[in-house]
């Protein structure tokens, strides 16, 4: 009789919860953040920008200027040369804003035609 092993690889954990004070991260926080991120896109820097973004999204909860930085996050992947990333994150973006006045930005920066 031969056994085998299969490798089953555990689901991605979800998301940690924002604190309560991350939930109420003042607006200007935020921008902050996301002038960051922009900035280090105009400089040439995707991934430290997607670090920033990763920082707006744990320590502040992403949650007034999510849409705003979901398209950074767009443009970022897209410097990195991760295309199938950006376009995959435009697709989900535009399914779930179709009426979004961003919609058709998401498109643009994740080169859906």
């Amino acid at each position: 009789m031969v056994t085998t092993k299969t490798h089953v690889q555990a689901p991605e954990a979800p998301p940690a919860k924002p604190s309560a004070s991350a939930r109420s991260a003042p607006l200007a926080q935020q921008l902050e953040l996301l002038k960051q991120a922009r900035s280090l896109l105009r400089s040439g820097q995707p991934t430290e920008a997607l670090t920033v973004l990763d920082r707006y999204e744990s320590e502040l909860g992403g949650t007034d200027l999510r849409d705003e930085a979901a398209l950074l996050r767009i443009e970022a992947l897209a410097a990195q040369g991760r295309a199938a990333d950006a376009e995959a994150l435009a697709r989900r973006f535009v399914v779930e804003h179709p009426d979004s006045p961003l919609a058709e930005r998401a498109q643009r920066l994740g080169g859906i035609r």
